[in-house]
């Protein structure tokens, strides 16, 4: 509320009016972006939800693994892909880091404006490239983590990996509408127990014997 006064004249007998105004501001509704996951209605974390996209590689030998096209994953045009690749050697081996037992693993993370409730399916849009094997024909959920992360950006909440211990399991392959075009995509999760303020997303060498390349189009939150 404000208050408007207005007086004529000079002095202390002067009259005076005044008048009190209620301002409303009212905010634009936050556009909701759904993933596409046939049967399961989410949200992507683009913008304005996704506040920034991260790539990271670890373990890697110079020139050998690469995250690329990370800002892609922010766009609402879910056409757009960032890429996480694992080169392999020239005969189709993971070449020197796989003999110096380097497990190369690039990853990237999406970061949420707004918390992300407990009990949602977490996880990200990814595909093969054009050509290579359908995800859905792949022993994926062996070597890709999915993470929440707080909104730190870097620690861990949950994670659900194939190696289990205090990690939880459950890593989903669903389905990507049809109508997004090829290369079929999946949406990989899995169902968090803790709030979180973002996800991440790993895959390591292993993965590169069938698959040097993963395109991933966006990180998803189930509604």
């Amino acid at each position: 509320d404000f208050t408007v006064s207005c007086s004529n004249g000079a002095g202390a007998s002067a009259p005076t009016s005044s008048a009190t105004a209620t301002l409303t501001v009212t905010a634009a509704p936050i556009p909701v972006v759904d993933c596409g996951v046939t049967g399961l209605p989410t949200t992507a974390l683009v913008a304005p939800i996704g506040v920034a996209a991260t790539g990271n590689i670890t373990n890697c030998i110079p020139g050998a693994c690469s995250v690329a096209g990370t800002p892609a994953l922010l766009t609402p045009d879910l056409t757009d892909f960032a890429t996480m690749s694992i080169n392999l050697g020239l005969d189709g081996t993971l070449g020197l880091g796989d003999a110096l037992g380097l497990n190369s693993t690039p990853s990237l993370a999406v970061m949420s404006a707004l918390a992300i409730p407990p009990g949602r399916k977490v996880g990200f849009m990814v595909s093969s490239g054009p050509g290579a094997i359908p995800l859905v024909g792949l022993n994926l959920v062996q070597n890709i983590v999915v993470s929440t992360l707080a909104a730190d950006g870097t620690t861990v909440v949950e994670s659900a990996d194939p190696d289990g211990g205090v990690e939880l399991e459950g890593l989903t392959l669903d389905l990507g509408n049809s109508l997004l075009g090829s290369p079929q995509r999946s949406f990989i999760s899995f169902t968090t127990t803790a709030a979180s303020r973002g996800a991440r997303l790993q895959f390591n060498s292993a993965l590169a014997a069938v698959l040097s390349d993963l395109r991933v189009y966006s990180a998803c939150v189930s509604q």
